[in-house]
């Protein structure tokens, strides 16, 4: 749904679900991101015993 204010668009509506849907989508898009940038390292070697 649009919103118009002297014949200019000036909001479009969607619903909660649909936000929450895209929200979603753009979290996992920062994720994604994230998760591709630190790919490459730096590593650190770890034993489980040592922590």
């Amino acid at each position: 749904m649009a919103v118009f204010n002297h014949k200019r668009p000036e909001a479009h509506l969607i619903s909660a679900a649909h936000y929450e849907r895209l929200l979603t989508h753009l979290e996992d898009l920062e994720d994604a991101a994230r998760v591709h940038e630190r790919s490459a390292g730096p590593f650190v070697e770890a034993n489980l015993n040592d922590l």
